[in-house]
């Protein structure tokens, strides 16, 4: 059974931080966009094509760059996004100027600002009676990401051995890495740097076997809640 995803599309850091540590408790990944142009509906195709939907339940926000939170719902819509709008809500901080009779034709959820997370968490307990975790998720467009090079030093655990792999490439959110030491998908690894306190943890998203000894890893950069986490429940299921 795989994990539980949910992306939020919203702008504001504050709610987004607040909505990471709350899915983060649920043991939920947790996908965050600042404006939602990474949605493979965005631009002129006429319909989705991941295999599957990106998400378990999606959050996005009214007011973002570019497109508003009700036109990304409804352009998902119209394009056969693959979740169901009923695992879909709208969050916004400006209400009386909202169409809230296109949110109900939509059949999303509405919540506004600041965010009742008792209720919040009400309605994400019905979002996961209508979850199929036997079902993949399809795969999500992350921020691009731009060639890099150079030696980037890591360890699997912190009592481990320290390796080196070559960073491919890298965005905010994450690198691609090349390295000679397998890894397992969600495991935590420690990214080193010569400053102590710039060290940084990752989660792997994927893993891509070159040749004997040689792999290629995408990695997701990961706050320390999540990392702690993570790291707990592989020292128990080795």
């Amino acid at each position: 059974m795989r994990r539980r995803r949910v992306i939020v599309f919203d702008n504001d850091i504050v709610i987004t931080g607040l909505l990471k540590k709350f899915f983060v408790l649920r043991d939920y990944d947790v996908v965050t966009y600042l404006e939602p142009v990474i949605c493979p509906i965005y631009g002129k195709r006429p319909e989705c094509d991941t295999n599957g939907p990106c998400a378990d339940i999606m959050l996005v926000d009214y007011s973002m760059p570019v497109m508003n939170g009700i036109d990304l719902l409804r352009t998902q819509q119209t394009r056969k996004c693959g979740l169901t709008s009923k695992n879909k809500a709208l969050i916004t901080g400006y209400a009386d100027a909202l169409d809230r009779s296109a949110v109900e034709e939509l059949g999303c959820a509405f919540f506004e600002k600041p965010l009742d997370f008792k209720r919040l968490a009400a309605w994400f307990d019905e979002c996961e009676l209508r979850m199929d975790l036997s079902r993949p998720l399809g795969l999500i467009r992350r921020e691009v990401r731009r060639p890099s090079k150079g030696d980037v030093a890591f360890q699997a655990a912190p009592s481990d051995n320290i390796f080196t792999g070559v960073a491919v490439n890298r965005s905010a959110s994450g690198l691609c890495l090349k390295i000679a030491v397998p890894v397992r998908p969600d495991q935590i690894l420690t990214l080193l740097s010569p400053n102590p306190q710039s060290a940084r943890s990752a989660s792997v998203r994927w893993i891509r076997k070159l040749a004997e000894d040689d792999y290629l890893v995408g990695l997701q950069f990961v706050g320390s809640e999540r990392a702690a986490i993570m790291a707990s429940r592989s020292a128990s299921h080795p």
